[in-house]
């Protein structure tokens, strides 16, 4: 029965004839924490962007995100392009600022220690 097993493995047609384009990628992390840290990247850069004042928000979603250009932009906000500039150089600011208080948070939490009980 084995014998039958590894025989039909080898026997198995390959399709070669498949496009690579239309095969799956398949991720394979080496390291999940490296995974882990990089989502929470990811997701500490969402609520970042979410809690931006909304002329703000508006001029990093469409020039960093979008990838619009700043007169597409102005035009589309109705203002002038060393508005939508300005807007853009603010908010890189306060997203930094606040990615690094986050960092800070995060740092903080790994310095605690748990308590001991003694019974």
């Amino acid at each position: 029965m084995l014998r039958h097993i590894e025989r039909s493995r080898t026997d198995a047609l390959l399709e070669a004839d498949l496009e690579e384009s239309r095969l799956p990628e398949v991720t394979v992390s080496e390291d999940p924490l490296a995974d882990l840290t990089h989502r929470e990247g990811i997701e500490a850069l969402r609520r970042a962007v979410q809690a931006l004042p909304r002329r703000y928000r508006e001029v990093v979603v469409l020039c960093d995100l979008e990838e619009v250009d700043y007169a597409a932009a102005a035009e589309a906000l109705g203002c002038p392009i060393g508005t939508v500039r300005s807007r853009l150089h603010r908010a890189r600011g306060l997203l930094l600022e606040k990615l690094n208080q986050e960092k800070q948070k995060r740092a903080a939490m790994t310095l605690l220690k748990p308590a001991r009980c003694e019974i």
